[in-house]
């Protein structure tokens, strides 16, 4: 549908568009490279929150480990007869080494995913490609929302307005071409003879009297 609507401008008509394309992608792109940055920011920022919650968890752990230990060292200071403060001793050590284990794989699982990470905008570098050279996605409406668009759709976004450019790019190429601008010249003249005659003769008498003004002048 918009290569036939392109095809019915005039080649001024693709130029206006094809620059307000550009203009339009663009801003698209920062738009998307700004958003893309800000996710990737919020997502780390919630491992973030992971990793501090962990090292709390194994903190609090070593805490309770710790203050088993100390009611071991007093069980041993007391020599015998103090079984129910070993018995305590091992349960605030078996609660702490629990706590400990479920801190550190919290704490892992949050450095892994920050390690896997990166903060390059990854889907401004591929609506930059397919610009270059790559496939181009085909055309998808954009969703109106009052609700600030998602990565994914800015990124659908500009694949629209690539394809677009493409097409009047492509377009134009055609129009340009000598072989076609031939075509449509032969085109007119056979639609409109009388008017092409007119013209011929007009252009002739035109040569004609500018050509006896020069053998006067001579």
């Amino acid at each position: 549908m918009e290569a036939l609507t392109a095809a019915k401008n005039s080649i001024l008509g693709l130029f206006k568009a094809l620059t307000g394309d550009t203009r339009l992608l663009v801003r698209q792109e920062l738009q998307l490279f700004k958003t893309e940055l800000s996710e990737k920011i919020s997502k780390m920022g919630r491992n973030a929150a992971v990793v501090a919650v962990g090292g709390f968890t194994v903190y609090a752990g070593l805490i309770l480990f710790l203050f088993g230990l100390g009611w071991l060292l007093g069980w041993a200071f007391a020599l015998a007869g103090l079984q129910p403060m070993f018995a305590s001793f091992l349960g605030f050590a078996a609660i702490g080494l629990l706590v400990v284990g479920a801190g550190g794989v919290l704490l892992l699982k949050a450095i892994k995913a920050l390690s896997q990470e990166s903060l390059a905008p990854e889907r401004t570098f591929e609506t930059l490609e397919d610009l270059v050279g790559g496939s181009v996605a085909h055309a998808k409406p954009e969703k109106k929302s009052s609700e600030k668009p998602s990565s994914e759709e800015l990124q659908e976004r500009v694949e629209t307005t690539e394809h677009r450019m493409k097409e009047h790019l492509g377009e134009l190429k055609h129009r340009l071409n000598p072989i076609q601008m031939k075509t449509q010249v032969t085109q007119g003249l056979q639609a409109h003879p009388y008017q092409a005659g007119l013209v011929a003769m007009g252009a002739g008498l035109l040569s004609g009297l500018v050509l006896r003004r020069r053998f006067k002048n001579a």
